[in-house]
C-alpha cells in the first residue's frame, strides 16, 4: 500500500483535518486591523469609479460572446482588465497586501487564456459557464504552482483535471440520462483511472477519457502512480457526496466528513497534479486547504442545497436559523489551516496571507449578500474588519453582472477573490 492509500484509507487526514475543525476556537480576527466607516465609504467611492471607467471603456464589447471576440478585440479587452487590476491593486481597493501584480506578472492571465483556448479547440460546444467554473479550478492550481515555487503554467494536467469535473459533473447531472447509465459510466471511469481500457466508448465519454490520457502524458503511472490514486479518491469522494443528497435531513455529523473528504479530496488532487509527489506535510496542508473552499462553497450554496435536498454543515439548519458559530468556525479553520505547517517555499508566506485575504472575503461577500444567515452583532463585527461595507459587495456583483450579462466578459473584475 503506498502513501496515499495508507493515509486516507485509514482516514488520517480526513480526521486530521476534522480534529482541527472541532478544536477551532481562537479569535479568528486576531492581528486584523478594523476599517473605520469613513474609510469604507472611501473605498467604495473609489471602486465605484473604477467600475464606471471599467464600463465605458469595454463598451463596445458590451453585447459580445468572449469567445466570438478577434485577436485585436482580445487584445484591447485585455489590457483594459490587467490595468483594472493594476488599479485594485495599487490603491488596496479590496486588499491590505497587494498581490494581484504579482499574479500578473506571474502569468495568471496567460494560463486563463490558454485554457480558454484549449478548451474551445477541444470541445466548441462547451458552455461558457461551465469553462468558467474549470477555470476556477485551474486558478487554484495556478496559486499551488506559486506556493511551490514552479513556474505558473497550463500544464496538460492542470487542464484536463479542470475540465475533468465539469464534465462529469454536466453528465451525472443530465436528467435526460438514467441512474443506472450514470452508474455505469461511473464504473467505467474509474476503469479509466486505474489504468484499464474500456470498450465502446461513446463520443461523450471520450471527451472526458481523453483528459485522462493527456494527465497520462505527463505524468507516468510507474513513476507517479500517488497521481493517481489522488484521482481514484476524488472519484470515490464524488460518488460518496452522492448520499448528502437525500429527502430526509443529513445532521452534520454524517454530512460534514463527505464535505470534508469530496473537498479535501479535489484540492489534493489538484497539489499531486501540479507537483507529482508530495510530503505528508504537503498532503495535510492541501487537504485542510480544500476542506474550507468546500465549505467556503456549501456556504454559499445553503438556499439552493437546502431546497434541492442537499444537506451540509449549513443547509440542515431550519431556513430562519442564524449561522454565527459555523460562520466563526469556518475563519477559524481557515486560520488553522493556513499556520498549522511551515512547508519551507520561498513565497509560502504570501501565498498563505493571500489564501486568508481572498477566503475572508469570500465569507464577507456572501454574508453581505445574505445577512439573514448571521446575527446582527456578528455582521457589524464581521463588517467591522471589511474593507468595505457588506452590502456593497451585493451591489459591486449586482452591478457588474447587470451590465454585462450575459456575456461573462467582466467575470474575472467582478470576483478578483475567485483567483484562489
Amino acid at each position: 500500500m503506498n502513501q496515499t492509500q495508507d493515509l486516507l484509507l485509514v482516514g488520517q487526514l480526513q480526521a486530521s483535518a476534522m480534529e482541527d475543525f472541532s478544536a477551532c476556537c481562537e479569535n479568528p480576527f486576531q492581528g486584523l486591523k478594523k476599517v473605520s466607516r469613513i474609510e469604507k465609504l472611501y473605498l467604495e467611492r473609489e471602486i465605484r469609479k473604477l467600475m464606471e471607467r471599467c464600463f465605458k471603456k469595454l463598451e463596445p464589447w458590451k453585447d459580445k460572446d468572449p469567445q466570438e471576440l478577434s485577436v485585436e478585440e482580445q487584445a484591447q479587452v485585455e489590457f483594459i482588465f490587467r490595468e483594472i487590476l493594476l488599479e485594485l491593486d495599487r490603491k488596496k481597493l479590496f486588499f491590505d497586501r497587494p498581490f494581484l501584480t504579482l499574479f500578473l506578472e506571474k502569468g495568471y492571465l496567460d494560463t486563463t487564456k490558454g485554457f480558454f483556448r484549449a478548451a474551445r479547440a477541444h470541445d466548441p460546444q462547451f458552455q461558457f459557464m461551465d469553462l468558467f467554473q474549470a477555470m476556477r479550478n485551474v486558478w487554484i492550481m495556478n496559486s499551488l504552482q506559486l506556493l511551490f515555487d514552479l513556474p505558473v503554467q497550463l500544464t496538460p494536467s492542470v487542464f484536463s483535471y479542470s475540465m475533468l469535473y465539469p464534465y462529469t459533473d454536466n453528465y451525472l447531472d443530465d436528467p435526460t440520462i438514467s441512474s443506472a447509465a450514470k452508474r455505469r459510466f461511473n464504473q467505467r471511469l474509474e476503469q479509466v483511472l486505474q489504468g484499464n481500457p474500456v470498450e465502446e466508448v461513446t463520443p461523450e465519454e471520450d471527451k472526458i477519457f481523453q483528459m485522462v490520457r493527456n494527465i497520462e502524458e505527463e505524468f507516468s503511472r510507474i513513476r507517479f502512480p500517488e497521481v493517481y490514486d489522488s484521482l481514484l479518491l476524488i472519484q470515490d469522494a464524488q460518488s460518496a457526496s452522492m448520499a448528502q443528497d437525500s429527502q430526509s435531513k443529513l445532521s452534520p455529523q454524517l454530512s460534514l466528513p463527505i464535505s470534508f473528504y469530496k473537498g479535501g479530496s479535489s484540492v489534493l488532487a489538484d497539489a499531486f497534479l501540479v507537483k507529482g509527489e508530495l510530503t505528508e506535510t504537503e498532503m495535510d496542508f492541501t487537504f485542510g486547504y480544500g476542506c474550507f473552499l468546500q465549505l467556503l462553497d456549501d456556504l454559499q450554496d445553503v438556499e439552493s442545497d437546502r431546497k434541492d435536498g442537499h444537506w451540509t454543515l449549513f443547509s440542515h439548519k431550519n431556513e430562519e436559523a442564524i449561522f454565527d458559530q459555523e460562520v466563526l468556525k469556518l475563519l477559524c479553520f481557515i486560520q488553522k489551516v493556513m499556520t498549522k505547517h511551515h512547508l519551507g517555499y520561498a513565497e509560502e508566506a504570501l501565498m498563505k496571507d493571500v489564501i486568508a485575504q481572498c477566503t475572508r472575503m469570500m465569507v464577507m461577500e456572501v454574508i453581505g449578500r445574505n445577512p439573514q444567515l448571521v446575527s446582527e452583532n456578528l455582521y457589524d463585527h464581521l463588517e467591522s474588519y471589511s474593507k468595505v461595507r457588506l452590502s456593497f459587495y451585493k451591489e459591486f456583483r449586482e452591478k457588474a453582472e447587470s451590465y454585462f450579462q450575459p456575456s461573462g466578459l467582466l467575470k474575472p473584475v467582478a470576483e478578483p477573490q475567485l483567483i484562489l
